[in-house]
Order: C-alpha cells, then sequence, then structure tokens
C-alpha cells in the first residue's frame, strides 16, 4: 500500500531534485531517504536511552532511584511468588 503525500520544499532543491533524478525514480529516492532519516532516528533514540540507562545504573547521583528500584522489585517479586 502507498500513501499520497503533500510535503513543502524549497523550490530550487526541489528543481535541482527533479532535474537529476528521473521521473520514475523520485518516489522510490524518497522513500529511501525517509527510510535512512527513520534508520538513524531510531538508533539515536536507542543509543539515548542505553545512555541514560547506563547513567541511572552507575552514576552516584541516581543512588536513590535504584535504592526505590529495588524496593519496587523486591514488592513485586513477592507478590509473584
Amino acid at each position: 500500500m502507498t500513501a499520497r503525500v503533500l510535503f513543502s520544499i524549497n523550490d530550487e532543491i526541489m528543481a535541482m531534485f527533479r532535474s537529476v533524478v528521473p521521473a520514475r525514480e523520485r518516489s522510490k529516492t524518497i522513500e529511501r531517504f525517509m527510510q535512512e532519516e527513520v534508520e538513524r532516528r531510531e538508533t539515536q533514540r536507542d543509543q539515548r536511552i542505553e545512555q541514560l540507562a547506563k547513567m541511572v545504573e552507575t552514576d552516584p547521583a541516581y543512588a536513590e532511584v535504584r535504592s526505590v528500584s529495588e524496593t519496587v522489585d523486591a514488592v513485586a517479586g513477592e507478590a509473584v511468588e
């Protein structure tokens, strides 16, 4: 399935794109650009989440957070048993 979308693109950029990318390849080229950007941003997001998790696990400033988390885990573990 495909969707038609409307984007605002600078006239000069669009003119250059049209001059170098054949009409039959434009949609696939833009789709590829979008997919690459989505993957890049997902990777950045995942790396940031990993960085924050490591910080919470190791940084002394988050000792209280770890303590609360361990208490919650202990209580949750008791409820499961």
